[in-house]
């Protein structure tokens, strides 16, 4: 619980940080400064904006020097992009589900809802392969079902696509893509 909160505040904060980013005519020391430890972080493997944030405010720099390096060191939106294709691989999600989870990853509101938007996916099949998720742990009637997806964030549209086309139970596995 402490974590999600931790989370939730990182993204409200950097939502506000970057608003206030300088003038970039006239940029302080400082802030170059911070582009420079952001580079850093990265190779060493810091891959969302908020943990970028993090680690180089404990580094001293102010809330305005570590978002202007985070934003300046790397194109964030796809290296969201890339971690949302890479979730959509391993289980079904709706576009709110999947703009929740980056944000909760560390990634602005803004950041995440570009990247959900340009990573290529057919929310009517998650939808689909939602339900049939649902199935195998034993969600088989319809309106259960539509339930299950409107409370993952699915539209009822989606919902009511996947309970149509979804596929057939395999009696062998019990289930079948």
């Amino acid at each position: 619980m402490f974590t999600a909160l931790v989370m939730c505040l990182i993204c409200m904060m950097s939502v506000a940080f970057a608003t206030e980013m300088p003038d970039t005519s006239v940029v302080p020391d400082s802030y170059w400064d911070a582009e420079q430890a952001a580079a850093g972080y990265l190779a060493e493997g810091v891959d969302t904006y908020g943990a970028m944030l993090s680690k180089l405010a404990g580094e001293g720099f102010t809330a305005e020097e570590a978002a202007y390096g985070a934003v300046n060191c790397t194109d964030w939106t796809a290296v969201a992009t890339g971690q949302a294709k890479g979730y959509l691989t391993v289980m079904a999600f709706s576009r709110e589900g999947l703009i929740d989870l980056l944000c909760y990853d560390g990634f602005t509101t803004a950041m995440a809802t570009a990247a959900v938007d340009g990573c290529g996916a057919d929310w009517n099949e998650q939808a689909v392969r939602a339900a049939e998720e649902y199935r195998v742990c034993g969600i088989n009637d319809d309106a259960r079902l539509c339930e299950a997806l409107a409370a993952d964030g699915f539209t009822i549209d989606e919902a009511l696509y996947a309970i149509e086309n979804r596929q057939p139970l395999s009696k062998e596995s019990g289930f079948s893509y």
